[in-house]
């Protein structure tokens, strides 16, 4: 999940409550003493954001968790508002830093949907650039190639294909129920339900299971367009 505000700033709600039904992962990762009240988006991005230009937004990877968190949100964000940005540190407190297989089919994912450019989306690199285009609705597959998580690469193209003015459909080919990451019973029976309360449409199927180490499970969603009326 993610938090559904732009990177320039601009946001839907100040309170913590209403920024965690928008995102739990990443609020929760945050102090609560810290990032609480009508400031708690200039602290996040003061802290998350090392330098903004016209042109393009520089974040540090190791915020935070240092995790793959990072990475998917910047993606889906910048694909949203149409913002290039560079990401360092990628994963730099994690046991194997730098991308792996998942991470980099999150990046070439949502290049795939938003037209986008990239440099640096390769397994073991500590550092991305992307710089998205216009977003396209369509038919979309993607494999894995590994059994990492399909449920994390399809929260990562799940929001930019919401707002991209068509119905779309994604299948994934990779993991279904990994470790660290959540299972497909989850995003079916919890995340979905949340999303479609906020006004979000979709439907999710598994087409079969995947499991570490080998894989091969299938999940498919279809995605139909919402306009920012979605978003409490």
């Amino acid at each position: 999940m993610l938090m559904l505000c732009s990177l320039d700033g601009k946001k839907f709600s100040h309170s913590r409550p209403a920024c965690q039904a928008h995102c739990p992962v990443l609020v929760d990762f945050l102090p609560a003493r810290r990032y609480h009240g009508p400031r708690v988006w200039n602290d996040l991005r003061s802290d998350l954001i090392v330098r903004e230009s016209a042109n393009v937004i520089e974040i540090d990877g190791s915020f935070g968790e240092g995790g793959g968190q990072i990475l998917r949100t910047a993606l889906a964000l910048s694909c949203i508002t149409e913002k290039p940005f560079r990401l360092f540190n990628i994963r730099a407190k994690r046991d194997k830093p730098g991308l792996r297989p998942q991470h980099t089919r999150c990046v070439t994912a949502a290049a795939a949907i938003s037209d986008a450019k990239t440099r640096g989306a390769s397994v073991g690199s500590s550092e991305i650039e992307f710089a998205p285009g216009a977003l396209r609705p369509g038919d979309y597959r993607f494999d894995i190639g590994t059994a990492g998580s399909t449920c994390l690469v399809l929260q990562t193209v799940f929001y930019p294909l919401a707002f991209a003015g068509g119905e779309s459909s994604v299948t994934i080919i990779g993991g279904t129920h990994n470790p660290f990451a959540p299972c497909y019973h989850y995003l079916e029976q919890q995340w979905g339900v949340f999303m479609r309360r906020l006004g979000f449409e979709l439907e999710l199927h598994m087409e079969r299971a995947g499991f570490f180490p080998l894989g091969g499970g299938e999940i498919r969603a279809r995605i139909r367009p919402v306009g920012p009326a979605a978003v409490p």
